[in-house]
């Protein structure tokens, strides 16, 4: 197997989010279902997926009170966070960082499955701490 770089794999990932299947993208299931569906299509296409549970406790910048767990990680290099919404709100963007923070990832895709899934539903966020550029 061919290993990807964040930037391939954002862009396999972003195919498969505007590709999904109609009966996975109806309105009104939870972030739950539309991440099952999203990370069956991954697997599909040969990537790995994972999740994962970060315990609480203090990290570079962040400091946890709960476990944190991580919706989808792509092939160890991307992690997915899959929101019903309409649009990207801060606390969104927190979250991805935080999350990229935590693992020492450098990429995070938002995808939002409020609406029609266009390229426009996944909003990439790159932790500018890290010195990686989008």
């Amino acid at each position: 197997m061919v290993e990807l770089n964040e930037n391939e794999l954002s862009r396999v990932i972003t195919d498969a989010v505007v590709h999904l299947p109609r009966h996975l993208t109806a309105p009104g299931l939870d972030d739950v279902v539309y991440c099952q569906g999203l990370g069956a299509d991954l697997r599909s296409r040969g990537l790995r997926i994972d999740r994962q549970e970060i315990p609480p406790g203090v990290y570079p910048g962040v400091k946890t009170t709960r476990p944190t767990t991580i919706d989808l990680i792509v092939n160890e290099r991307v992690i997915v966070l899959c929101k019903v919404a309409k649009a990207v709100t801060p606390v969104m963007e927190a979250q991805a960082l935080a999350q990229l923070r935590m693992t020492g990832m450098k990429m995070a895709l938002i995808v939002l499955f409020g609406d029609r899934l266009t390229r426009r539903s996944v909003y990439r966020v790159i932790d500018p701490t890290d010195g990686a550029s989008a």
